[in-house]
């Protein structure tokens, strides 16, 4: 699923494209989505805030923090209530 199925906007699509590799990306990285060499790293933040509602099941936007450094990462989320197939 890419982000054009999304109901996101065209920032956010950048952002979701970018984070779709499942690596970790700092928010430096991802102030190029924003196509505003002026915007502060923070506006990253609450792109990313306003998409997590909005993707599908089973996918989330992790926040890691190390020292001052902040990266998000987008992972799949495997439902933990499962029941083995008899």
């Amino acid at each position: 699923m890419d982000g054009t199925e999304l109901d996101l906007t065209p920032t956010e699509k950048r952002l979701y494209a970018m984070l779709q590799d499942g690596e970790r990306h700092g928010r430096e990285e991802l102030r190029a989505c924003l196509f505003d060499e002026y915007a502060n790293v923070k506006v990253v933040t609450q792109h990313i805030r306003n998409m997590r509602p909005k993707l599908p099941e089973g996918k989330l936007i992790l926040c890691e923090i190390k020292g001052r450094a902040v990266f998000y990462r987008l992972v799949y989320h495997f439902n933990t209530n499962w029941q083995p197939v008899s």
